[in-house]
């Protein structure tokens, strides 16, 4: 094994290891990212088997195989983030309206206060 296998295994556990505390209440997630970092750390102590699945998938080398699927688990990161933000927003906006007719002052006979 090389030092940067090494290195690359290191820190697929430290991954695996900070995705189960940051996702320590969605349980689906965790094992997704246990799932993810076994899957590198096996990549990376058998380099040859992403181009012998590369290729029975009809892609040419193992390199171009994980660019296709670092690509398209970017979109789909970058979709979550989008829509979590949207949540976030929505729920920012029904607070701030919730708050601004709690404090919302009735105008009298001569109207509203100056």
């Amino acid at each position: 094994m090389t030092s940067i296998q090494s290195i690359l295994i290191l820190l697929s556990a430290v991954g695996a290891l900070a995705a189960n505390v940051v996702f320590r209440s969605r349980a689906s997630h965790r094992v997704f990212a246990v799932i993810f970092f076994g899957t590198a750390a096996v990549c990376v102590i058998f380099p040859g088997l992403t181009t012998d699945v590369a290729k029975k998938l009809g892609v040419g080398r193992g390199a171009d195989l994980l660019l296709y699927a670092g690509v398209f688990a970017g979109i789909y990161a970058f979709l979550l983030l989008y829509l979590h933000i949207r949540r976030i927003e929505q729920k920012l906006t029904a607070v701030v309206r919730e708050l601004a007719l709690r404090q919302a002052i009735a105008p009298g006979p001569q109207g509203p206060p100056e």
